[in-house]
């Protein structure tokens, strides 16, 4: 895996039609080392910190596979960086990355903890209300990070697999769990037990393990 654009972006206003929205998903693409600390890139900002930013969403990743997809099957052109994330790497397979895996990227660390939630956010950017529906459906929407050892990393630095967490819950799995299945306690429980994954993942498993489908 190989990184081919680190991408970031300043909250902006935008307006789409009669609606105005605040977001930093138009990232753009950053030539030369980029610090990450803690929180995320330098240079990087999120609107709507309730939902998005954090320790848990530190960093986000997403392989250039899926822009090649997107682009036939749409049929049109989408740079880089315009689904929001900070990182575009070729060869990055969502099917063999798990939850809890740990990557060195330059002198970066990072740890998988979660799976993108396509949002309204995402259909504004692509002009088209239905495509985080059918970006879901491909259970290949990229992962989230913590950052364990903070550095800089840039454009053709390699993604190393540190660490392969044993429990297995590969990034489909856990957003197929999250947002595609309605009754699977088992799952959700063992889901809830990995380490790694993401507090608020951890509690919402939980409970719908314990009956509470709404959350």
């Amino acid at each position: 895996m190989r990184i081919v654009s680190v991408n970031t972006s300043a909250v902006r206003h935008v307006t789409r039609g009669e609606r105005s929205y605040s977001t930093a998903i138009f990232k753009a693409a950053q030539t030369g080392p980029v610090g990450v600390h803690s929180l995320g890139l330098e240079g990087d900002d999120q609107s709507d910190k309730r939902h998005h930013g954090g320790p848990t969403q530190a960093v986000y990743a997403l392989s250039t596979q899926e822009y090649d997809h997107w682009r036939s099957e749409l049929n049109r052109d989408i740079p880089l960086g315009l689904m929001g994330e900070n990182l575009s790497i070729d060869g990055l397979d969502d099917s063999t990355v798990c939850v809890g895996d740990i990557w060195r990227i330059g002198t970066v660390e990072l740890q998988v903890t979660k799976t993108r939630a396509p949002c309204a956010t995402l259909a504004m950017a692509m002009e088209l209300p239905a495509f985080p529906k059918a970006f879901l459906a491909r259970l290949r929407v990229g992962p989230y990070f913590r950052v364990l050892q903070e550095g800089t990393l840039c454009v053709g630095d390699e993604a190393k697999v540190l660490h392969k967490d044993t429990a297995g819950l590969t990034c489909p799995e856990v957003t197929r769990l999250m947002y595609l299945t309605n009754d699977e306690r088992d799952a959700w429980k063992r889901a809830a037990a990995v380490d790694a994954l993401c507090p608020k993942w951890k509690a919402k498993f939980l409970a719908r393990a314990d009956g509470d489908h709404s959350s």
